[in-house]
C-alpha cells in the first residue's frame, strides 16, 4: 500500500488516482496518522476479463491429493 501526505495529495492527485485506479490502495496521512484510503472501485461483471476464468474452467479440476471419494472409500472421512 502506498502512503502519501495531504500535501502530496494536493500536488500529486492525478498520479495517486491513477495508482488507485490501477488497483493499488493509497493511504493518505495527516500529521503522520492515516485519515483516508484511496481504493479502486470494484469491477462490474461487464468490465471483468472473463478469458482467464474461462481458461481455468476449461483446464478442469486439479488435485494435489486424494479425491473426496477416495478418502471416503478409505475411511479417511
Amino acid at each position: 500500500m502506498r502512503q502519501a501526505t495531504v500535501a502530496e495529495l494536493q500536488t500529486r492527485l492525478n498520479e495517486l488516482l491513477d495508482l488507485a485506479a490501477a488497483g493499488e490502495e493509497v493511504r493518505i496521512t495527516r500529521q503522520g496518522r492515516p485519515i483516508v484510503r484511496l481504493v479502486p472501485e470494484p469491477l462490474s461483471p461487464e468490465d471483468a476479463d472473463w478469458a482467464e476464468v474461462r481458461r481455468w474452467v476449461e483446464a478442469g479440476p486439479t488435485t494435489a491429493g486424494p479425491t473426496v471419494a477416495e478418502m471416503r472409500d478409505g475411511d479417511l472421512l
